[in-house]
């Protein structure tokens, strides 16, 4: 809403301010205006950023999405590697865990995960065997996409050093 639909927001935030100043939970009515304007050009400058670069927009959602759905898998294939369960029964399972613990509102959102992960799954499986996958899941999900994020980094910045360094032979050569 707030990208494409600015004034609007900006009114109905005014007006929810406005009625909690009236009733005495907003002090600093202006203040919180301010921030109601902030946000929404932040979020209005954003949505024109974007529509510059709109080649750049779907490969960073296809990439997200991508992410996604390889985090899923990273716990079904965990459970298959270990049992026969049906497919279509842990993307169900490991879904609902992702969906819950990414709309819990707790930094890291690890414990939500992990709360979800033990009582979720324990609908297919024994305590025992959910605990282990549960562990094995984090340890390829965090230190697999940690060392995936280090390798790209590193060779980033490494092609991007030579880069400059060939920029800075060639204009040094022409010289």
């Amino acid at each position: 809403m707030c990208m494409c639909y600015q004034a609007i927001v900006k009114k109905g935030g005014y007006g929810i301010i406005k009625l909690l100043h009236k009733i005495k939970i907003v002090r600093k009515k202006e203040k919180w205006l301010s921030k109601v304007d902030n946000i929404v050009d932040k979020y209005s400058n954003c949505y024109s950023e974007f529509k510059k670069q709109k080649r750049t927009l779907l490969p960073v959602i296809l990439c997200n999405l991508g992410q996604r759905v390889a985090n899923i898998f990273i716990s079904i294939f965990v459970c298959l590697s270990a049992t026969k369960c049906n497919i279509l029964d842990l993307f169900i399972l490991q879904s609902f865990v992702i969906l819950g613990s990414n709309t819990i509102p707790i930094p890291g959102g690890a414990v939500a995960f992990e709360f979800l992960y033990l009582n979720i799954y324990s609908l297919l499986f024994v305590d025992e065997f959910i605990v282990i996958s549960m562990m094995v899941t984090r340890v390829i999900s965090y230190y697999l996409s940690l060392i995936i994020c280090f390798i790209y980094t590193i060779v980033y910045h490494m092609i991007k050093k030579r880069k400059i360094e060939n920029k800075n032979v060639i204009i040094s050569g022409g010289m």
